[in-house]
């Protein structure tokens, strides 16, 4: 039996580089079980209408519901089951949302009950278009990641830079987020990380956890036992964990080269970055980024607008914090508050939410009445902001000092992805500006 898994995005960004681990999950699951998978990351117009899988699954991210959905009903009509799972389908109102669109709809799964899924689909007990869909939840959090995946990631991550995931879940309570086994930190076993990088043909690799180095013992063993790869990686992280000479020891140890940081706001204190909170305290976030940078780390730093509590303030302090720092690249983004999470449910509460396609929930548009500006004030000033933070002056600025720093082999994605940002300023400009047409009693 054949099986199509896919990944959809519009945008020329994470997808294009990287792929979600559940597809290098579903696959492994699949071809353990004897079944032929094909994974896919593509936009909307990639899918192949006109496959002989008997079934097609979809990792659903939230602003590419609705073009999932289109797709799903026609395929469905075509005679394939439609398997819909990911982030989408975390709370309860999607989940029943997805119910129209799919045969089997996934909150969250485990091996167990994927096998199960397959099996009924051999045998014709799941079939398109069947009442009621099937909804799968993994109640018990059973979902472990499977011991094969090294055998089938690099045919996943072809094209892309290869991704692994070193923990599982997250215990922070951030309301914008929803994360897969929400409140839950696995650690994955060691060997499997290892065969998982030591299988991949390219130097670069990802490491793909939120909060990489919370567990500090952890951390530090397995960067001793990946160091003799000579891989050269990507991680995402918090700025707790980079006020830390042990762990940027390890990190450098095992050739973690590139650090992704969720600084979200300079304004306001996240429950993510520990008992050290770092809003307001800019000279000393700016030392700790300096310490990181002198080890020949290179930073990215993410950052949202429109949070509870910020004025339009917060445009400055970003622009200026990003050309005094030793940030060397940035993303600068609106928050999106997706259907899933506390914050949605909120907002909603408080009639402040005046968008309600998901289409716009992909940090390029305002769905939403911000507390201390306008709507107005929101997307002009992060519009200014992206185009003065990705003008020609600071691309050559920061990409001459990242490959002075470090040579072109480290260098050069860091470089790519200040040429990406640069190049697509102008289309995000466009879709912030989109949205003032759907804010209620505003004549543009």
């Amino acid at each position: 039996m054949k099986i199509d898994i896919y990944l959809l995005d519009r945008h020329f960004k994470y997808t294009r580089f990287v792929s979600t681990p559940m597809m290098s999950v579903l696959k492994a699951w699949t071809v353990s079980l004897g079944h032929e998978a094909r994974v896919t990351a593509c936009g909307e117009d990639g899918v192949d209408l006109d496959t002989d899988a008997v079934a097609v699954a979809f990792s659903v991210y939230t602003f590419m519901a609705p073009s999932i959905y289109r797709i799903s009903d026609i395929l469905r009509k075509k005679g394939k089951v439609v398997i819909l799972g990911g982030p989408h389908f975390h709370g309860d109102v999607t989940l029943q949302e997805g119910t129209a669109h799919g045969d089997v709809i996934a909150q969250s799964i485990h091996r167990g009950q994927w096998e199960s899924i397959l099996r009924d689909i051999g045998d014709g007990r799941i079939r398109p278009f069947q009442e009621p869909p099937l909804v799968v939840r993994d109640r018990d959090h059973l979902f472990r990641f499977p011991d094969n995946m090294h055998e089938v990631s690099g045919d996943v991550n072809r094209g892309r830079f290869s991704l692994v995931m070193t923990s599982l879940g997250c215990p922070y309570g951030c309301e914008f987020c929803n994360p897969f086994m929400k409140g839950n930190y696995f650690l994955r076993d060691m060997d499997d990380i290892y065969r998982e990088l030591a299988a991949v043909k390219s130097p670069y690799a990802v490491i793909c956890d939120a909060t990489f180095g919370m567990n500090r013992e952890y951390t530090i063993g397995l960067m001793k036992k990946i160091a003799p790869l000579g891989k050269l990686m990507f991680a995402q992280t918090t700025l707790h964990f980079l006020d830390d000479d042990g762990l940027l020891d390890a990190f450098m140890e095992g050739g973690v080269r590139w650090v992704s940081v969720g600084i979200e706001s300079l304004s306001l204190p996240q429950k993510k970055h520990g008992k050290n909170r770092f809003a307001r305290d800019i000279d000393r976030l700016k030392r700790i980024l300096a310490s990181v940078s002198e080890r020949g780390l290179l930073i990215q730093g993410n950052f949202m607008c429109g949070l509870d509590g910020e004025t339009p303030e917060c445009f400055d302090l970003i622009r200026d914090f990003y050309r005094q720092s030793d940030l060397n690249s940035i993303i600068v983004d609106v928050i999106a508050p997706y259907p899933t999470t506390e914050l949605y449910r909120k907002w909603n509460c408080q009639g402040r939410i005046f968008d309600f396609n998901w289409e716009h929930y992909d940090y390029r548009h305002v769905v939403y009445r911000p507390t201390h500006m306008t709507v107005e004030q929101l997307i002009d000033g992060i519009v200014d902001l992206n185009r003065d933070v990705n003008s020609v002056a600071m691309l050559a600025r920061k990409n001459l000092h990242v490959l002075g720093m470090v040579g072109p082999k480290v260098g050069w994605p860091t470089s790519m992805w200040n040429i990406f940002n640069h190049l697509g300023a102008k289309q995000k400009k466009r879709e912030l500006q989109d949205s003032k047409k759907y804010i209620p009693g505003l004549v543009n």
